[in-house]
């Protein structure tokens, strides 16, 4: 919405193809700025491809920007090629690794990543991971890609140290329950912090997936009550200013880690594994949050009693990390990258 507005503001038409229905506010921006829509389901098939072809084809755009689809999704180079559409970009937010081929698929892997690129006029990624990782394994031309970091509202996710409690750490975590996640591995690490120290340790983990009620069973078999399932939680920014420490224990490569800025824009210290992109957050200088080894419990244990322990050292963390996240991330920063390249690749100031 952020990109729409300023695009509209330039005196640039915008039409959206969503995934689904827009809630009630965006709606309203859209009648506001007189912004058409059209709604399919992805992934796209060839009855929904069929339905955003006719939704742009009176339109006659002349930039099509794709979100959280593949390059190599067919369907987006046939709009292309049947609204003659002169410029094509693509955001790839996929997070994951590139699995290894044989030579043979190697080489068509090439050949594959080579002509995809070839109808991009820019590729946007959200991390140098995701780069390194697009044009090393998935062979797409390294001279289409830019970088710009997704990022939040800094006037939602602001510090409230405030609101933190006194008679015990507050630890916590946000996201989905499920394997990928790591959410196991921070239990057993809270666990065993619990017994290193003499603070009273509570863990809040926001969220809802299909391994909520093994983790559950977990906690309540190793008697673990210090572990609140809080569910589906609407006010995020709310549980991280609120939180001492936030931990980001995934255990697959993140294409970027969000949440990491989330709770570094509210002051809150940070641990995070080293999964994909997410370490890239916290910068190379290491003041801003401690990394961990992606499922070694004994490891995030030890990060866990280092600032457990130590309040000053969360401080400065939470410091430097708003510091960080309102210099690198943000989403004014990030929707006017998405105009400058809008910019660049159709020479339009």
């Amino acid at each position: 919405m952020g990109l729409a507005e300023k695009l509209v503001q330039r005196g640039c038409r915008v039409a959206f193809v969503l995934s689904g229905e827009p809630v009630d506010w965006f709606r309203e921006k859209l009648v506001q700025w007189n912004v058409p829509y059209c709604t399919v389901s992805f992934p796209l098939n060839f009855q929904q491809f069929r339905r955003a072809y006719r939704f742009l084809l009176p339109l006659k755009p002349t930039l099509l920007q794709t979100f959280y689809i593949s390059p190599f999704n067919l369907y987006i180079h046939l709009l292309r090629f049947l609204l003659r559409v002169r410029y094509l970009v693509n955001t790839d937010h996929s997070s994951g690794t590139v699995s290894d081929k044989s030579r043979l698929g190697e080489t068509l892997a090439q050949i594959r990543g080579t002509l995809a690129g070839r109808f991009f006029d820019k590729i946007i990624t959200i991390s140098d991971f995701q780069t390194e990782r697009d044009t090393t394994r998935a062979y797409l031309p390294k001279s289409k890609f830019t970088k710009i970091y997704s990022g939040p509202d800094m006037n939602r996710y602001v510090p409230r140290p405030e609101l933190r409690p006194t008679s015990y750490i507050k630890i916590a975590f946000a996201g989905q329950i499920r394997p990928q996640k790591g959410v196991l591995t921070l239990i057993k690490a809270f666990a065993e912090a619990s017994k290193q120290g003499n603070q009273p340790l509570e863990l809040h983990i926001a969220g809802v997936g299909p391994q909520t009620d093994e983790l559950k069973e977990f906690a309540k078999v190793h008697q673990l009550g210090q572990v609140r399932f809080l569910g589906g939680v609407d006010n995020i920014p709310e549980l991280f200013a609120s939180a001492h420490i936030v931990v980001v224990p995934s255990e697959w490569a993140e294409a970027f880690g969000l949440v990491v800025v989330e709770a570094m824009a509210c002051g809150t210290a940070v641990i995070c594994s080293d999964a994909g992109g997410i370490p890239e957050v916290l910068g190379a200088d290491g003041g801003t949050g401690l990394i961990f080894h992606k499922g070694d419990v004994a490891d995030l244990a030890e990060k866990l009693v280092r600032l457990i322990t130590n309040p000053d050292r969360r401080e400065q963390m939470g410091r430097l990390g708003r510091d960080r996240a309102t210099a690198v991330f943000s989403k004014d920063q990030m929707v006017n990258g998405y105009v400058e390249v809008i910019q660049q690749v159709t020479n339009h100031t």
